[in-house]
């Protein structure tokens, strides 16, 4: 008899979970390849560029913790939903944007939209698994349902070459659309799930939160662990471009087929995340994968000849073992998270990430332009050595029963 994808008990629920973040994923990835491009074709200066990036950051660290009390009180899926619906809207003014203050208001409801977006639909499937009574399986359910939504980001990224030929404002208009339908979608199909604070205000959600947050050892520990991890991640982001075109000397022209192949590679870590799951804990499936990316960066610190195949091999690494991590790692926090305010806990690393981000980001850039991007690289490294020794300790302190399964 053929296993099915999902448990059966569960396959509704991640049916659509995968459509709603697929949708989203379609116009994120069409509208990623083309807004900044967008905006110069329309005669915004660099500085107009980084200001109103900036708004956006600072809106959604601003904006993120509240939304996910909101998210925690009204319903998870109904945040979402809500989030989908205004980021597509926000695109729809962003198209018609021709300086600061016609992209402003596309900006700000972008950045409102996100914060109602992250983390909402996540923990709604995490609490609709413990309902349904598979989260054992919680190992294996997140790694495919991402694999699926990874699988329609590179068809974004595809489908965006050929849209931004057609016209540029016609491509974020369609990314709209996008988020527009997942939102429709996300009010009308399915049950949703809350928290046992509805008969609280938000700002009283907020601070039991955050007090219990200061309070707890662990989740500390954890935040730490997400501030010293967010370095590995950051720092092949922002700077895999750059070295392979100044450093490897390959043409900018093939960037986006190795931005396919990249995301690719997490697609398939996404994937190897599952089988891992079945043969050890999250916890150890998680550390695999920091252990992969270890690799890789090691590959391109000692990659002093600049190799193409050893760079390839080791960026090969970094991305499927951060598809590997990244997605395990969702599932292992959420073992420490209460499900009264799961929400609001996932919405609050998300405001530490971003907080500290800000520096993370600019302490690179020092780092590069001082040292080089090799040493970027050993940076990277060295966060996920302390990641994972930040992560035994918290294990071995705090393990959960939920963790044992």
């Amino acid at each position: 008899m053929k296993r099915a994808f999902f448990p059966e008990k569960i396959k509704k629920e991640s049916r659509l979970y995968i459509i709603l973040l697929s949708l989203f994923e379609l116009g994120d990835k069409i509208f990623g390849a083309i807004y900044i491009a967008f905006m110069r074709l329309k005669g915004a200066s660099l500085p107009c560029i980084s200001m109103l990036f900036s708004i956006q950051q600072i809106l959604m660290a601003v904006l993120d913790l509240p939304t996910g009390a909101i998210s925690d009180k009204i319903g998870r899926k109904k945040t979402a939903s809500i989030g989908f619906l205004i980021w597509g809207i926000s695109l729809q003014l962003f198209c018609i944007g021709t300086d600061f203050w016609t992209f402003l208001p596309g900006i700000v409801l972008f950045a409102l939209g996100m914060a109602f977006i992250s983390g909402a639909l996540g923990t709604w499937l995490i609490d609709q698994i413990i309902k349904n009574g598979v989260y054992e399986k919680r190992g294996e359910i997140f790694p495919k349902a991402q694999m699926v939504i990874r699988f329609f980001s590179i068809a974004a990224a595809i489908v965006s070459i050929f849209l931004v030929n057609i016209s540029k404002e016609f491509t974020i208009f369609v990314a709209g659309v996008f988020g527009i339908l997942a939102g429709i979608i996300g009010f009308v199909v399915g049950e949703d799930n809350y928290g046992n604070v509805r008969n609280k205000k938000i700002h009283r959600i907020l601070f039991e939160s955050m007090n219990g947050f200061i309070k707890s050892k662990c989740l500390m520990i954890i935040a730490l662990k997400t501030v010293v991890g967010y370095i590995s991640f950051i720092a092949f982001i922002l700077y895999w471009q750059i070295y392979t075109t100044e450093y490897m000397q390959i043409s900018a022209s093939y960037l986006s087929i190795l931005l396919v192949s990249f995301m690719a590679a997490l697609m398939m870590g996404n994937y190897a995340a599952s089988i891992l799951s079945k043969k050890t804990t999250v916890f150890n499936v998680v550390v695999i994968g920091y252990v992969v990316c270890l690799l890789g960066y090691i590959g391109l610190y000692i990659n002093k000849e600049n190799i193409i195949l050893l760079f390839i091999v080791g960026a090969f690494l970094i991305e499927f073992g951060f598809g590997i991590e990244q997605v395990a790692s969702v599932v292992w926090m959420n073992d420490y998270f209460d499900s009264d305010t799961r929400s609001t806990y996932s919405s609050l690393f998300s405001t530490i990430e971003c907080t500290f981000g800000f520096l993370i980001i600019n302490v690179l850039g020092l780092v590069a332009d001082l040292y080089g991007i090799n040493m970027v690289w050993a940076l990277a490294a060295g966060s996920i050595i302390v990641t994972v020794g930040v992560m035994l300790w918290l294990n071995s302190c705090y393990k959960t029963e939920k963790e044992k399964m």
